[in-house]
């Protein structure tokens, strides 16, 4: 059942169950590290612990490219599969560099730590890479399932 608004608009609650899933995964996934900066932001006013922050926004900066790159792999699959087109081998050097750039990251953040510029946090930047990975398992064992595709 679908409730129409004065002007023909669908309402905010059916206007977000209508979102695919990688949006809506993307959308609560901004949610949540919207609230890790908001939990992280006073740290910065603790003697030096602003850290913190900087390993969320680091973290969250890697995961949501990693998501981009997630995504972008999946639709040249799709295109493979479809036939139109011919990308299928890009899609193993984007698993390796999605890999590296979590593996930089975390990289990144310890030498700095062993060089002794604690400009990151590498507990927060970890947990801001399993944000996106928990929304995606979560969504996916929540939200209903779509029909199968059409071919």
């Amino acid at each position: 059942m679908i409730y129409l608004l004065k002007d023909g608009q669908q309402t905010p609650m059916k206007q977000r169950s209508s979102l695919s899933p990688e949006k809506r995964s993307l959308i609560i996934g901004l949610i949540i590290y919207g609230i890790g900066i908001i939990v992280f932001f006073p740290f910065i006013f603790f003697n030096g612990w602003y850290y913190l922050l900087t390993g969320w926004l680091l973290g969250m900066a890697i995961n949501l490219i990693n998501f981009g790159l997630l995504m972008y792999q999946g639709h040249m699959l799709k295109q493979v599969a479809d036939g139109t087109g011919n990308g299928g081998g890009l899609v193993p050097v984007m698993y390796f560099l999605r890999f590296a750039l979590y593996i930089g990251g975390l990289v990144l953040v310890g030498v700095l730590h062993n060089s002794g510029l604690d400009y990151f946090n590498i507990f927060t930047t970890f947990g801001a890479y399993l944000v996106i990975s928990a929304v995606i398992f979560f969504s996916g064992m929540y939200y209903k399932k779509s029909a199968d595709p059409k071919k």
